[in-house]
C-alpha cells in the first residue's frame, strides 16, 4: 500500500512516570491528530485537493498507522527523549484510537514497545450492529441515567419508522414522504428512493442523536476543560 505523508499536528506534555518513580523517569506524552481531521492533511505532487474523490482513498486506518510509525521515527530523530538511549514507545487509545494503537503495535513491533487498547473493536467489520446494541443497553441502564421507559420509547420509535421505510406498493411513497417531513431530511424523500443504504444509514444514525462518546457535562458547557490543547505546553 502506498503511504502519503501528512503534516501531523501534535500536542506535547511532559510528566513523571508513576510506574517507575524510583528511576525518576520522565514520560513524553504526544497527542497525534488523525489525518484529514483538524489541520492534518497529506500533500500531493500535483497540488490536488486532499479531499477530492480520488485522494480520499488515503483517509484510512492503514494510512493512519503509517503516520504513527512516521511520527515515531521523526520524534526519535528530532527530540532528545531519553538522554540518547533507545526510547520505548507505548501507544494508547480507546474505541477507534484504541484500534489504531493496537494495530500500530501489531504492524510495527520494531517501533512500538507496547499498546493500550481500550474498548476497541479491532475486528473491523462493515455492518457493525453491536455498537448500537450497547448504546441501547445504556439507554436502559439507570446507573448512567437511562431507564426501561427510555429504551422502550426509542425502540418503538425505530420500529415504527422502519415499518414506514419498508412499505411497498401504494404505501411506499406515503411512508417515505412522512419520514422525510418529520425529520427534515435533506432533499426530501429522494435519498430513500435512490439507495437502500440511505435508509439503513438513517435508521442507524439519523433518527436520534445519542452523545454516547461526547464529553462529560462536568467538563464545562463549552468543552474547554476537555480540550486536548489544554494539557499541552
Amino acid at each position: 500500500h502506498t503511504h502519503t505523508h501528512t503534516h501531523t499536528h501534535t500536542h506535547t506534555k511532559y510528566m513523571y512516570n508513576p510506574v517507575t518513580q524510583e528511576e525518576n523517569a520522565i514520560v513524553h506524552l504526544f497527542a497525534l491528530e488523525h489525518r484529514y481531521y483538524g489541520k492534518s492533511y497529506p500533500e500531493f505532487p500535483d497540488n490536488s485537493s486532499p479531499v477530492s474523490n480520488e485522494n480520499l482513498q488515503y483517509l484510512s486506518s492503514r494510512q493512519a498507522i503509517h503516520d504513527v510509525a512516521t511520527f515515531i521515527q521523526y520524534a526519535n530523530g528530532h527530540y532528545i527523549l531519553n538522554d540518547g538511549n533507545p526510547t520505548k514507545w507505548v501507544t494508547f487509545g480507546g474505541s477507534y484510537p484504541g484500534m489504531v494503537s493496537a494495530w500500530s503495535r501489531y504492524k510495527f513491533p520494531n517501533l512500538v514497545h507496547a499498546a493500550v487498547s481500550n474498548s476497541s473493536p479491532v475486528q473491523a467489520q462493515l455492518d457493525f450492529p453491536e455498537y448500537n446494541n450497547h448504546v441501547a443497553k445504556d439507554l436502559g441502564y439507570d446507573v448512567v441515567g437511562g431507564s426501561a421507559e427510555c429504551l422502550d420509547i426509542v425502540s418503538r420509535g425505530h420500529e415504527e419508522i422502519g415499518e414506514l421505510l419498508s412499505a411497498e406498493g401504494e404505501e411506499k411513497e406515503g411512508g417515505y414522504e412522512k419520514v422525510a417531513e418529520l425529520f427534515h431530511v435533506c432533499n426530501g424523500a429522494e435519498p430513500f428512493y435512490k439507495d437502500v443504504k440511505n435508509k439503513n444509514m438513517f435508521l442507524g444514525d439519523g433518527v436520534i442523536y445519542i452523545p454516547a462518546q461526547g464529553n462529560d457535562p462536568s467538563c464545562g458547557s463549552d468543552g474547554s476543560l476537555c480540550n486536548i490543547a489544554n494539557v499541552s505546553f
